[in-house]
Order: C-alpha cells, then sequence, then structure tokens
C-alpha cells in the first residue's frame, strides 16, 4: 500500500534497535512531578519487560521510566536509572507509583507486545 512504507519503515528501525539493545525501554513523557511511593524487589529480564519482582508476594512490577532517565546495557545485563546501575538479579528500591494503562491514565511509548498489562509502575 502507498501509505505503509513510512510504518514498516519505522517498525523496522525499532525491531533492528531492539535487537541490538535487547529490550527497548518503555517510557513516558514526564511533566516534571514525581511519586512517592516505592517498590522494592530483585530486578529480573522477563522477555522483553524489566520488571521489579517481589518474590513472596508471586508478584512483579513492569517497569517504566521518564524519557532519557534510563539506559539498558545488554552486554552489562544492567540498567541505569538516575545514575544508579542495577544488574539482573540485584535488589532494586525505586520510587514512582502504580498506574493503570486501561484508563488511558498515562501515554506509554516502546511497550513491548509482551509487557502489556493492565498496570504499570512508572518510575518518579
Amino acid at each position: 500500500m502507498p501509505g505503509d512504507n513510512g510504518v514498516r519503515s519505522a517498525s523496522l528501525e525499532v525491531a533492528a534497535k531492539k535487537e541490538r539493545e535487547g529490550i527497548l525501554l518503555p517510557t513516558f513523557k514526564s511533566n516534571g512531578l514525581s511519586m512517592t511511593a516505592r517498590t522494592q524487589g530483585l530486578l529480573k529480564k522477563i522477555g522483553s519487560c524489566l520488571v521489579v519482582d517481589h518474590g513472596d508476594r508471586q508478584s512483579s512490577d513492569i517497569l517504566v521510566f521518564p524519557e532519557g532517565l534510563a539506559r539498558w546495557s545488554e552486554s552489562d545485563k544492567a540498567l541505569t536509572y538516575k545514575g544508579k546501575t542495577t544488574r539482573i538479579g540485584d535488589r532494586i528500591d525505586i520510587a514512582g507509583g502504580l498506574v493503570s494503562l486501561k484508563n488511558n491514565e498515562i501515554a506509554v511509548v516502546n511497550l513491548a507486545e509482551d509487557c502489556k498489562a493492565d498496570t504499570v509502575w512508572i518510575a518518579g
């Protein structure tokens, strides 16, 4: 179709970037405000998702970051956020809040298909 070239190119570019980095960090455009709740647990990678695994509660929060403030290193298996580096399997304690995606409370970009959930943890 004539109008599909731009969409197809963008999709291929995202797929190539994902292959290079292992995951694309889901992000949101911050308005400068922060949430102050905390989530703690082990940083894990499940599929294409970075999550905080709560262990005993048998639940996990998919992490979403303010645009431009987090970086994932596939070679080091490490997340760098606000100057602190946390590797897969390390304990993480991160401020933010649980947000519903069902109610369109916030626009999230780069959220991989296998990371879809009703709620995500918005790092703040």
